[in-house]
């Protein structure tokens, strides 16, 4: 949809195996966003409440992006949600935003120990 991708944070995780889950952590306004894993949408224009929804994810090789696509902002401009990346070992917890331009989004690395 003709849209900035604006990566907004990197993590590393332990496992390929992930739980993703979404909710919103300030004022519940509304906000309608879809959630994109390598392009693989994860939630299909989903309302952000105070309940966490989660989706267990499975990562490729190298390098993912996962991407928050705000499809109504709801009555407070941006669309922010949080998003908690766990990986069986330690959760992370961040905020996405997006807008109706640009799209937020977090590149996650699962760490490689080297030999």
């Amino acid at each position: 949809q003709n849209r900035t991708v604006k990566i907004e944070r990197m993590v590393e995780v332990q496992s390929p195996n992930l739980k993703i889950k979404v909710w919103d952590n300030g004022i519940v306004d509304g906000d309608i966003m879809s959630l994109f894993l390598n392009g693989e949408m994860l939630f299909d224009k989903h309302r952000v409440t105070k309940n966490k929804r989660g989706v267990n994810v499975e990562l490729q090789e190298g390098t993912n992006l996962l991407i928050l696509h705000a499809e109504d902002l709801g009555e407070i401009n941006p669309n922010t949600v949080a998003v908690s990346i766990h990986d069986g070992v330690k959760e992370q917890i961040l905020i996405l935003s997006s807008n109706l331009k640009e799209s937020g989004a977090v590149m996650i690395k699962q760490f490689q120990l080297k030999d």
